[in-house]
């Protein structure tokens, strides 16, 4: 009994570190909705919360993070966004002691995130509404032009940076009859790229169209937008909407002088 007694306080010091106690208890912590980042010395940082009690130092790979106390026991911390995984050192004060623990963490965005790692992300505004659904035509129309195109309009004004889109000729043509004071306007941002018109005159059914119609939706709304926006002419079709296409419409788009199509996914 007494060589029992022995061994396990002998194993009792042999599993007490040197430098501080160690914890076995788990950080959980809860990223902030909608995320939040920022750039600190060139790298992303997420912001987190994390809860607990007296945390004098958490690391990452060996690098101090940034910890912000808050109230009920909760800190706000600055985790790195992007990058390999690793461990998380969590340094605890309890009375006079360190406690020490570590925890596996791997970033939100793995270090390898392909070709986007030196790449650029576009993001593409523009806007969607039939010309008749949730409402008659003329309340539709009255909606697309008051409520959409023109507040474009003003926002590209505000923000030169700004760019627009809209799906087709007929939404165009609504707005410089609804709006012809703004028909300067129209032009100039058309002339500038801060606002795209799609080249189809609406956004063709395959299923429901002849072919001679369909060919008439691209000649109608380039030559409309020829005509009306002197120097002007539209290279892309946009399906924001309509389903169902065929894998021969790119074709008929090219041979009609429409270079792309811009199709969802």
């Amino acid at each position: 009994m007494s060589k029992i007694l022995l061994m396990l306080i002998c194993f009792g010091f042999l599993i007490t570190p040197l430098s501080g106690n160690t914890s076995e208890e788990m950080l959980v912590l809860s990223y902030n909705k909608p995320y939040k980042y920022e750039i600190i010395n060139g790298s992303y940082k997420v912001s987190a919360i994390i809860k607990g009690k007296d945390f004098s130092e958490i690391s990452f790979n060996g690098d101090a993070l940034t910890i912000q106390k808050l109230e009920n026991d909760k800190f706000k911390i600055l985790l790195p966004l992007i990058g390999e995984p690793g461990y998380l050192q969590i340094t605890q004060k309890v009375g006079e002691n360190d406690i020490v623990s570590k925890q596996f963490f791997e970033p939100l965005i793995p270090a390898d995130w392909d070709y986007f790692g030196e790449g650029k992300i576009h993001v593409i505004s523009s806007s969607h509404q039939d010309i008749a659904w949730m409402d008659t035509p003329d309340v539709c129309r009255h909606e697309r032009v008051n409520d959409i195109v023109i507040p474009a309009l003003d926002l590209i004004e505000k923000e030169p940076e700004f760019k627009f889109e809209m799906e087709q000729t007929l939404n165009l043509i609504e707005a410089f009859e609804d709006s012809p004071e703004n028909k300067q306007r129209y032009i100039d941002t058309y002339k500038s790229g801060n606002f795209e018109w799609g080249a189809t005159f609406t956004q063709p059914y395959e299923g429901l169209e002849s072919s001679e119609q369909l060919v008439r939706q691209s000649y109608f709304g380039r030559r409309w937008i020829k005509k009306n926006l002197p120097g002007m002419d539209a290279k892309v079709a946009y399906n924001i909407d309509v389903p169902g296409r065929s894998l021969q419409v790119p074709q008929l788009f090219k041979k009609s002088g429409i270079d792309y199509l811009l199709f969802p996914g």
